[in-house]
């Protein structure tokens, strides 16, 4: 089964308020406390944000899962204003599947990526904010796939 080389995933809904703190925003708190342009920020996913993935998934695929399962990363992008925040997520099933949206619009399902050979194309800067990192030291994932 290939797989980014994850650490920390973005947690799923359901915090309570001595972790908060500790946690990635929930995405309405974006909207109040905006970052600088170009900041990338991990969010937490709620059941919502999954059932409208799984819907954006293409049938046949493992994609559809997301909504019970898998490892799931989810973050933003600050756009100058909410409708230039561009939103992406990598979800881990069998097989690596991305998604990505711009401001309020909907999701749209990018594609399944095969880490042996590439990641899914979400900004460098985002797989940091995630807390991943690709090595040049250990065999795997070394590029991110084209868009």
């Amino acid at each position: 089964m290939p797989a980014l080389p994850l650490r920390t995933p973005s947690p799923v809904a359901g915090r309570d308020d001595e972790t908060a703190s500790a946690q990635p925003a929930d995405e309405e708190e974006v909207t109040e406390e905006r970052k600088a342009a170009g900041t990338a920020w991990p969010l937490t996913l709620d059941q919502d944000t999954r059932d409208q993935l799984a819907a954006a998934a293409r049938t046949g695929t493992d994609a559809t899962e997301v909504a019970t399962r898998g490892t799931i990363y989810y973050g933003v992008i600050y756009g100058e204003n909410r409708e230039a925040d561009t939103y992406y997520v990598v979800a881990s099933l069998e097989y690596l599947h991305m998604w990505s949206r711009q401001g309020t619009e909907a999701w749209r399902y990018r594609g399944v990526y095969d880490a042996r050979v590439c990641a899914p194309p979400v900004p460098q800067r985002l797989y940091s904010a995630w807390g991943l990192s690709f090595s040049t030291k250990e065999p795997g994932v070394q590029t991110l796939c084209p868009t």
